[in-house]
């Protein structure tokens, strides 16, 4: 009798489990989705390549935490792309909505590491080569078009999270909130300040740098 008591309880348990992985909260994510080529000094150190960018990081860590992101962004269709799916399966972020172009170079940003020296290691962001000084591909906006049929295969979320502000982004967010999902804005510009205005008045969070919005 206590052997089947442990066997129900035991069934019980992975009915509950099973119903709450069916239920796992919805993110979606739209911004700047790039590729971090970070480079340390420290004992001569090769470059690492992982998803970045701050929509990408935050999907990403949602993602680990056991929710389903989607990222909403168009990548080239160039090696940079290849890497950043890469890392961003190995935390089972869907990439449903990340789409490739060929007329597009994937954003790239390099995070240089300082070792060297007393006190903690230090780290800036780059956004020219190392070795040319020529500008790195940078984000791409979402076009209105482009929101438009995305809308129309959207999960309904938790949440929508967004960095970079476009007309595109402003209707997925739109589309978003009339879903019930909670917009958070985390801007690192103004940019159009019309469209900003918009982003901070749909809102529901914004969080912002005072060193780049002060």
């Amino acid at each position: 009798m206590q052997d089947r008591s442990k066997s129900r309880n035991s069934r019980t348990t992975l009915q509950r489990k099973s119903h709450f992985s069916k239920k796992r909260p919805v993110a979606l994510g739209s911004g700047l989705v790039a590729l971090d080529v970070v480079v340390s000094d420290a004992d001569r150190m090769k470059s690492r390549f992982w998803a970045g960018g701050t929509c990408g990081n935050v999907l990403t860590i949602l993602a680990f935490m056991g929710w389903r992101t989607y990222p909403i962004a168009t990548l080239g269709d160039d090696l940079a792309s290849r890497l950043v799916s890469e890392d961003l399966d190995r935390f089972h972020v869907n990439r449903r909505f990340l789409k490739r172009s060929s007329e597009r170079d994937t954003p790239i940003i390099i995070e240089k590491i300082r070792t060297r020296g007393p006190g903690s290691p230090r780290h800036s962001f780059l956004w020219t080569c190392l070795n040319c000084g020529t500008w790195l591909p940078s984000y791409h906006a979402i076009l209105s078009a482009e929101a438009q049929e995305i809308t129309r295969k959207i999960p309904t979320p938790e949440i929508f999270f967004f960095d970079r502000v476009s007309r595109g982004t402003i209707q997925l967010a739109q589309a978003s909130a009339a879903r019930g999902a909670i917009v958070v804005f985390e801007p690192s510009g103004i940019g159009d300040e019309r469209l900003f205005h918009e982003a901070v008045d749909l809102s529901d969070i914004m969080k912002y740098s005072h060193q780049r919005l002060g």
